[in-house]
């Protein structure tokens, strides 16, 4: 019989606030280490009769060992109203993290199965009472079990050994000021291109070579290692035109702008990627072109000018808005409108939607930036930045959004509380465009102040300043493999960036 040093803690969610931790050892919280535990437990549903181990060496607290199951939260073990798996607010199932925190390492610890049911009887309370919350809260505080070890007992769990969690602080921050030392030396301007406009907007093309860029009312597309070219879209240039960034569906098929045309009015037109190369007229013409009796809702002249476009995660819908305050969605094949999201008061002047379809952010004039459930349409919260939004993106993993505007700043939010999780820095002018890189590590900004920023999203820190555009960056992409960056400006140039090898 052996004395040991243990304590429970939990880890989950509820239906408002994303996985964070819970409950958690009160000498945890004391040195403000919890959040540690939600970082380093996790994993698959456990069966009965096994667990996961994991040794976390050098924390700030000293070396941890975690045994720990995942199972369903349902209505029958939490002890909460409802039927079955609980779920969160869009839908998603529920799980508990629950278990057993001992200080030091301890590789022959014994853990039964009434163990951990003991522990789930003890903490289930907290979670009663987290159901609820909206706002983030510092985990809750508890005292050591009282805990005696039994070396023969029969009914151990079985262990499911996790990789170690090293967090050697020394360590890290030589490899943290190792890589921004390299960082800095990654990105390089590669080469220039001028063109007989403004560039408004310049996107790559996924899993392609090609971009697809616009300045006033022409729309191109380019392979520059092909040296092959083709044009989407040729006009004149109008005194009160207001060009609309080029959007690119997710499985790069579709691209799709707003065009001022026809006695001046606002046209949406989608063409096909698949058919341009392959296509022997010198202008391709879009598949979809909603006009006339279907665009009009939208209205014609100055006011009812179209400013963001974006496709839906699945392909299917393009979704607009601009001067009308009125965010519409079109059905791409062509069938026409699919319904309209009121709520703002001013011009809608961008938008984004989650690449898992679960939300769509808006930002307008006035600062508000309305975070949408896209599943049912339906506006779910509201922030004020106080100064126009003018951009947004969200990570890859839908786990966070970025935002810049006339505030200059670059804000890193948290996608299911709507809560800010940083200001990264600022920019000496408005922000035009921001954008993850596909892996989510890097956020590229651009600005009036004619340079772009690279942001290390990991530390939350600027890696990189490009320069070489004379007037205000108005967008930027990554190409897929996040080695290229394509940039458009005021100054009439597109320059590509890439990322050495050093």
């Amino acid at each position: 019989m052996t004395d040991i040093q243990a304590w429970p803690f939990l880890v989950g969610c509820n239906q408002y606030l994303d996985y964070r931790t819970i409950v958690a050892p009160s000498f945890m919280c004391e040195s403000k280490t919890s959040s540690l535990l939600a970082k380093a437990a996790g994993g698959d549903l456990t069966e009965i009769g096994t667990a996961y181990y994991r040794e976390i060496h050098n924390s700030k607290v000293g070396d941890l060992t975690l045994v720990f199951r995942v199972i369903e939260a349902t209505s029958e073990n939490t002890g909460l109203e409802g039927q079955g798996v609980l779920k969160d607010s869009f839908g998603r199932e529920i799980d508990l993290i629950e278990g057993i925190v001992f200080k030091g390492l301890q590789p022959d610890v014994v853990v039964t199965q009434k163990n951990i049911e003991e522990i789930h009887q003890e903490i289930i309370v907290h979670y009663q009472d987290f159901w609820n919350t909206t706002t983030s809260h510092p985990a809750i505080a508890v005292e050591t079990l009282t805990w005696i070890e039994d070396n023969h007992l029969n009914n151990s769990l079985k262990y499911i050994k996790l990789k170690n969690c090293d967090l050697d602080v020394r360590h890290q921050k030589s490899i943290e000021n190792s890589s921004q030392l390299n960082q800095s030396k990654l990105w390089e301007s590669l080469s220039t291109k001028n063109y007989d406009g403004e560039i408004t907007s310049v996107v790559y093309v996924p899993d392609q070579e090609s971009i697809i860029y616009r300045y006033e009312r022409t729309v191109m597309i380019a392979n520059w290692r092909k040296q092959q070219s083709k044009k989407l879209f040729l006009k004149r240039k109008l005194t009160a035109d207001s060009p609309t960034p080029v959007s690119i569906s997710q499985n790069g098929r579709f691209v799709a702008t707003a065009i001022i045309d026809q006695g001046d009015r606002n046209l949406l037109k989608i063409w096909d990627i698949n058919n341009i190369w392959n296509s022997k007229e010198d202008i391709i013409s879009p598949i979809v072109d909603f006009e006339s009796s279907s665009l009009g809702i939208i209205g014609s002249n100055i006011f009812g000018r179209i400013h963001a476009v974006t496709f839906s995660p699945d392909n299917t819908i393009i979704v607009s808005a601009g001067a009308e305050k009125t965010i519409f969605l079109w059905d791409v094949s062509g069938s026409g409108e699919l319904g309209r999201l009121y709520g703002h008061s001013s011009t809608v002047r961008t938008i984004a939607i989650s690449p898992d379809g679960k939300l769509m952010a808006s930002g307008d004039d006035h600062g508000d930036l309305k975070i949408w459930n896209w599943q049912t349409r339906q506006e779910i919260d509201q922030i004020n930045i106080r100064l126009p939004v003018r951009t947004l993106a969200f990570s890859p993993d839908s786990k966070t959004f970025v935002s810049g505007g006339d505030d200059c700043s670059v804000k890193l939010w948290d996608s299911y509380t709507r809560k800010e999780i940083t200001t990264l820095a600022q920019h000496l002018e408005s922000i035009n465009t921001v954008i993850f890189s596909p892996d989510g590590q890097i956020i590229a900004s651009g600005s009036d102040d004619c340079t772009i920023k690279l942001w290390d999203v990991y530390r939350r820190k600027e890696i990189s300043v490009l320069k070489g555009h004379k007037e205000a960056v108005t967008s930027v992409s990554f190409s897929s493999d996040g080695r290229t960056l394509v940039s458009g400006s005021k100054d009439k140039t597109i320059r590509l960036w890439e990322r050495s090898s050093v």
